[in-house]
């Protein structure tokens, strides 16, 4: 092995965490592009005599960068291959530790009715991408840090909406919706909300969001009142990234199940490159990143809340959950066991059934 190391630490949706232990490279936040670009980079170092330790669950990326790859699994190695004897689908299996499925074979497709269709409207003057469904008082559904109310709300959206009102929508900075040149500051992403709200008349609202959108949802209870925004009746925060000691760790899964977690890197990876520089943007101007609202906030909010959250976790994990439960008043926690950090894919059934009993009361 050569003297000079280099450590690349791979994680997140696009972001690479470049860590030179001897020449004190900083830590830049890479687009899809920068990551070719850094695999290039590692690839001549490694010309250069330099040892490259590559760790990442990119799977493009292992194979094209490394010359030998170890599989960690629980917090052991599995497997160690020279990268030329292998595949992806046979690293995939032993990640998981059985069959993946990369790729699936499907016939040519046959376009059925429109069953949902996606709807735009302008609020503060920018157009906002929503999903609406449904009869009865409304449940309003904001995403999280993923960027995409289809990828986090369709398992359990047309469910949802069988008994009730339900919409979705795409919080403003991330497309389809507009994607201004604006501060995302806190009040202005609940302005953007509660306008929203407004705009379609809606009244005695459930108001849900997931990991980051239960933070928005969360501002939106502690500060729509100053603003002049709609009122809502309930509160629903599912993995809110409220009541954060510290950030996650860079290895922290958002599911406990593996294969959902592969499933949800593949996803990530389609996502617009655009989608960073809004979670950024958000991370700089708005409260998110300040530990708002502050706990003296929380325990102000009066409307029925429910929080749900996953056991398992690791993203936002449930000690903020439960710290949450004791500052809000008429809160209730509900832990799914075995569940990581989105129960509306991991758990959509429990998902359903108890936001649905919730709303409904």
């Amino acid at each position: 092995m050569s003297d000079r190391l280099l450590v690349l630490v791979r994680h997140g949706q696009s972001e690479w965490n470049l860590k030179n232990l001897f020449t004190g490279w900083k830590d830049p936040d890479l687009t899809e592009q920068g990551v070719t670009e850094a695999i290039d980079a590692a690839r001549k170092l490694k010309a250069q005599g330099v040892t490259v330790v590559l760790i990442t669950h990119k799977l493009r990326e292992i194979m094209a960068v490394t010359d030998r790859v170890s599989v960690m699994r629980r917090g052991t190695i599995v497997e160690t291959v020279d990268t030329a004897a292998t595949s992806p689908a046979q690293l995939a299996d032993a990640m998981v530790g059985r069959r993946v499925l990369l790729t699936v074979t499907k016939g040519p497709a046959r376009p059925g009715p429109v069953r949902l269709e996606a709807r735009d409207i302008t609020v503060l003057g920018h157009r906002i991408r929503y999903w609406d469904e449904g009869q009865g008082d409304p449940l309003v559904l904001v995403h999280g840090f993923s960027g995409s109310a289809t990828y986090e709300w369709a398992p359990v959206f047309a469910p949802l909406a069988r008994h009730r009102r339900v919409i979705a929508l795409q919080v403003i900075g991330f497309a389809p919706s507009e994607q201004p040149d604006i501060v995302y500051s806190t009040d202005a992403l609940v302005s953007h909300l509660g306008e929203f709200m407004r705009a379609l008349k809606l009244e005695n609202i459930t108001l849900l969001g997931e990991s980051f959108g239960g933070w928005h949802v969360a501002a939106y209870a502690t500060r729509a009142a100053a603003l002049g925004l709609p009122p809502i009746a309930k509160l629903v925060l599912v993995g809110g990234a409220i009541c954060v000691k510290q950030a996650p760790p860079p290895d922290a899964s958002g599911f406990a199940d593996p294969q959902w977690e592969i499933a949800s890197a593949v996803f990530a990876g389609a996502l617009p490159p655009s989608y960073e520089a809004t979670r950024m943007a958000i991370l700089r101007d708005s409260g998110l990143a300040r530990r708002e609202p502050t706990r003296d906030e929380l325990a102000q909010i009066s409307v029925p809340t429910l929080l749900l959250w996953g056991e398992k976790d690791a993203l936002i994990p449930l000690e903020c959950g439960q710290d949450a439960a004791a500052l809000i008043p008429n809160a209730e926690l509900v832990v799914l066991p075995d569940v990581g950090h989105i129960p509306s894919i991991e758990a959509a059934d429990d998902f359903i059934r108890i936001v649905g009993a919730f709303a409904d009361r």
